[in-house]
């Protein structure tokens, strides 16, 4: 019987550690990552984790973009800001102006609705905007554009009772009216020409790895991280580029882009597409040699700089990195002493965290700071924007859904 009980204590403890371990697995792996990378090689491995995140945020909103302007798929979009005069502020436009104020004090709600629309394979587009006071609209109009026939409709019926019609050729020279047909005949085919998400992050992954491949002697250093009040563990991994590293560095990038053929690809295809538009005088070999021209004057300008020894005349590039024990970037610097700084952090203890954003160059600092916590998804704090150290705003977030501005709607009070 002890025995089967020891067993059973021993199975006991065994789960309890593997449970404990799975919730604490980002830390354990990070943490024997760190055992087996010199500081040079974890600290690329947490930029590409990084990037990879950013990407994923920035990829979507590439994909979302090129299938909103795909205008021969039929699809239909709406979209409402609205804005609450909250009594503090109407107290505000009172002390500035009663006149507006008296104008105002009804009013508890201010909006705008946007909506769009694509039908017929692309050749009609409908666009409407309406103003909503209370959430009751109040004024709309709508345009209805007809790409094949160039026609323009203009429906304000609210006010006018009528359509008002007009030809292309009655708003815009005849030249010009042909032009935008053939703008929006070529437009699906320019964005056919250019890559999905897929390859998209593909290419960015690419020049990504180049930038870091040649980065050396970084410093690594435990610390931690100090953000309007809260505290948070980490490592921080420093470094610095002088201006012979910077400019082989723009150097190694411009080359690549110079003789990158997937990039000549897209450029060429575009150009393809283009050449359908009179107006542009366009052929299928131009747009690619504008660009590399430029690509080509790039690398002249710092071949050039290469050549001169002026190396001591500027300050070198020091850039920190705070992570945390997951392997999470919670802060980054970039300095040049004297000429530039960029200088982020957010500092998570417990559901509190703080936040500070600087960007300064020699006679201008922007600086967002505040601090707040995070229950049940949603986001409370205080935060204010100084530029060169006058308070511009003051900010506050009342049960911000982080769900949903993921999404990119805006859910909560601000």
């Amino acid at each position: 019987m002890k025995k089967k009980v020891g067993l059973v204590a021993v199975i006991g403890v065994l789960v309890t550690g593997i449970v404990v371990a799975g919730l604490n697995w980002k830390s354990l792996s990070n943490g024997v990552r760190k055992l087996l990378m010199s500081p040079t090689e974890y600290y690329c491995y947490v930029e590409a984790q990084e990037a990879k995140k950013a990407s994923d945020g920035w990829m979507t909103l590439y994909e979302s973009i090129l299938e909103y302007c795909d205008i021969s798929k039929e699809k239909q979009h709406n979209y409402t800001i609205n804005v609450s005069l909250e009594d503090e502020l109407k107290e505000i436009i009172k002390e500035l102006d009663e006149s507006v104020y008296e104008q105002v004090k009804g009013i508890d709600s201010v909006g705008l609705g946007f909506s769009g629309s694509s039908y017929d394979a692309g050749k009609k587009h409908t666009f409407g905007a309406e103003l909503l006071l209370n959430d009751t609209p109040m004024v709309r109009g709508d345009l209805l554009l007809d790409i094949e026939a160039m026609e323009v409709f203009l429906d304000f019926s609210e006010i006018a009772e009528r359509y008002l019609y007009n030809d292309f050729e009655d708003l815009f020279d005849i030249d010009e009216a042909e032009t935008m047909k053939q703008v929006f005949e070529v437009l699906p085919d320019v964005f056919e020409q250019l890559p999905d998400k897929e390859d998209a992050y593909k290419l960015f992954e690419r020049y990504r790895i180049l930038l870091l491949e040649n980065l050396s002697d970084i410093e690594e250093k435990k610390t931690s991280l100090k953000v309007e009040g809260i505290s948070q563990a980490c490592t921080a991994y420093s470094t610095e580029l002088d201006a012979t590293e910077i400019r082989e560095m723009m150097l190694l990038v411009l080359k690549e882009l110079r003789d990158d053929e997937e990039i000549e690809e897209y450029i060429t295809g575009i150009a393809s597409v283009l050449v359908a538009i009179d107006d542009l005088d366009m052929d299928e070999d131009l747009l690619y040699e504008l660009f590399t021209n430029y690509i080509e004057e790039g690398i002249e300008f710092f071949e050039e700089l290469l050549e001169e020894e002026d190396e001591d005349e500027y300050e070198p590039l020091e850039i920190t990195v705070w992570v945390d024990n997951k392997g999470n970037v919670i802060g980054r610097k970039y300095e040049m002493k004297d000429e530039f700084l960029f200088d982020y952090g957010l500092a998570i203890e417990g559901n509190s965290f703080g936040l500070h954003l600087q960007f300064s160059t020699d006679d201008d600092i922007l600086e967002l700071q505040g601090n707040g916590d995070i229950s049940k998804g949603n986001c409370n704090g205080t935060f204010t924007l100084d530029i060169i150290e006058e308070r511009i705003v003051a900010i506050t977030l009342e049960e911000l859904s982080l769900k949903s501005l993921k999404n990119g709607e805006i859910k909560g009070k601000l």
